[in-house]
């Protein structure tokens, strides 16, 4: 996990969300939910996005990481 910095997901409406560390890009509207350091691995859902956070810094024997859902605002 900690080699790849930067992560990029792409879904079949063609909305990306790109994350570089702490930054996020994305075209989904979805917002207010990237609000942690070090995200990686998004990946599109029908109803959101999910991805994973570092809470620590890597250590080879100590993974402290977060997956966290960020659903999308219902339109009704």
């Amino acid at each position: 996990m900690p080699y790849y910095h930067t992560s990029i997901t792409v879904n079949d409406k063609l909305e990306y969300l790109y994350f570089d560390e702490s930054e996020y890009y994305s075209n989904s509207g979805i917002s207010g939910c990237f609000e942690s350091e070090k995200m990686m691995y998004p990946n599109f859902t029908d109803e959101g996005i999910v991805y994973a956070s570092m809470n620590h810094q890597y250590s080879i024997r100590d993974f402290d990481n977060s997956i966290i859902y960020c659903a999308r605002k219902s339109d009704s």
